[in-house]
């Protein structure tokens, strides 16, 4: 099924891909963001509602890394105690 593009799609997506080349270019000496940058870049190129996501003014590559960091440190923690959290 193809998507229809509404002429606000297109610059959506512009948008957010722009947002990730600028958060990319600010961190790049970090492997991560630049990995994970390029992986949400083509899932913009496919899906508008990845564009949406991204174009969150509260939404940043760094802010999810470092709340996948933190809750790695939960669930590491969890299972030192012998804890299992899904």
């Amino acid at each position: 099924m193809t998507e229809k593009l509404s002429i606000t799609e297109p610059i959506k997506k512009e948008k957010a891909l722009e947002k990730l080349q600028i958060e990319m270019n600010q961190n790049k000496d970090n492997a991560y963001v630049q990995a994970i940058g390029q992986y949400l870049m083509q899932q913009i190129v496919k899906y508008t509602i990845a564009a949406e996501a991204i174009l969150a003014t509260d939404k940043t590559l760094k802010k999810s890394l470092d709340f996948m960091k933190s809750e790695l440190v939960v669930m590491q923690i969890n299972t030192q105690m012998g804890k299992q959290s899904y």
